[in-house]
């Protein structure tokens, strides 16, 4: 994280010291014996601590330390169940007020845990702050809460994520100059109904026999990937947008569901920022999303349905989608929110 500065936690945080405040971030390194770290990055501090080998008492201890430290007014949990439980743990200790921020349904990742996820749940109902990236995580997360809880959208990284010259864009990752290209990126993985993807593809090249799918991010086992599709294997993070912006159609699939339908793609986000035309599996999040664009919309498993979406895509040189969520809106918010539980 300090070296590769990216994602909702990093820019919220620096969206808040940009206004005024104070902030620390206090990542957890997996990596097996990674060194601890204590940089300077955009106006926060960032500090990396490796937990590798279920060392989470050293991010609890490390946790404990800043608190004494700051002495803050706010602790906050990000990223997972575990860190909203430190959040929670950390701040009743140091007398501060607690903000919790989900972007996912986390339960969904480890179903048969339920002790955490009910702690977890009760962690974000008693939170001073809970933000959430989307409504249907408001629903699911705000029940029997005081103050409801506030959306703070997905928005793309402030760097790069802009229209760009295709040409360029595809020499840059050695794409093919001369056909349409369609993309899926980010997790190849069985739950995201790429089945469907595959065989939309093959019905669309009746009508585009030039067509192409590129697709890039993490294989999982269990998808077989087909054989004339462009694989870009995990792309580096300065290389995604060249990703959008080579490309004619981004396809963003997904199935509705525990995790589905409380899940905001970012890609779908940066897709957008970049002007490409996008097609979307419908869920409760994406239909949240694209509530302007519904025609972007396609039901999860009709492969007919995604086919003739992506054809109609195929026609379209670009696309203006509006004003977009950014994340300097979004630290003005929970600004807004901060300032508003400090005057109580």
């Amino acid at each position: 994280m300090a070296e590769r500065p990216f994602g909702r936690f990093f820019y919220l945080s620096s969206g808040l010291a940009g206004l005024g405040h104070e902030v620390t971030l206090l990542v957890a390194s997996y990596e097996k014996n990674d060194a601890d770290t204590d940089l300077c990055v955009a106006g926060i501090r960032v500090r990396s601590v490796c937990v590798s080998g279920g060392r989470v008492d050293r991010y609890l201890r490390a946790a404990s330390e800043l608190a004494r430290e700051m002495n803050p007014g706010v602790v906050g949990g990000l990223s997972d169940t575990w860190y909203a439980l430190a959040a929670q743990h950390v701040a009743r200790r140091c007398g501060a007020r607690v903000w919790i921020d989900a972007y996912d349904n986390y339960a969904s990742y480890i179903p048969w845990a339920w002790p955490l996820h009910m702690a977890w749940r009760r962690a974000a109902r008693q939170a001073d702050v809970l933000t959430v990236a989307g409504p249907s995580l408001a629903d699911l997360l705000g029940k029997r809460r005081q103050a409801p809880a506030l959306v703070l959208p997905m928005a793309p990284d402030p760097v790069g994520f802009v229209p760009g010259d295709k040409p360029d864009a595809r020499a840059r990752l050695g794409l093919p100059n001369d056909r349409p290209l369609v993309a899926f990126g980010g997790g190849v993985h069985p739950s995201r109904d790429l089945d469907t993807l595959f065989q939309a593809v093959k019905l669309a090249r009746r009508s585009c026999p030039e067509l192409k799918l590129v697709l890039s991010g993490r294989r999982f086992p269990g998808v077989d990937v087909p054989e004339d599709a462009i694989w870009l294997g995990y792309l580096p993070d300065d290389a995604m947008p060249a990703l959008y912006q080579a490309v004619d159609v981004v396809a963003v699939m997904n199935t509705p569901g525990a995790f589905g339908d409380y899940s905001y793609p970012i890609k779908l986000y940066e897709a957008m920022a970049c002007g490409r035309p996008v097609v979307a599996s419908r869920t409760a999040s994406t239909a949240w999303i694209l509530r302007e664009d519904p025609q972007r919309l396609v039901p999860p498993g009709d492969p007919d349905a995604l086919a003739a979406a992506l054809l109609r895509a195929l026609s379209e040189p670009s696309v203006n989608y509006g004003p977009q969520p950014t994340w300097v809106a979004g630290a003005e918010a929970l600004d807004a929110a901060f300032t508003g539980f400090a005057s109580r």
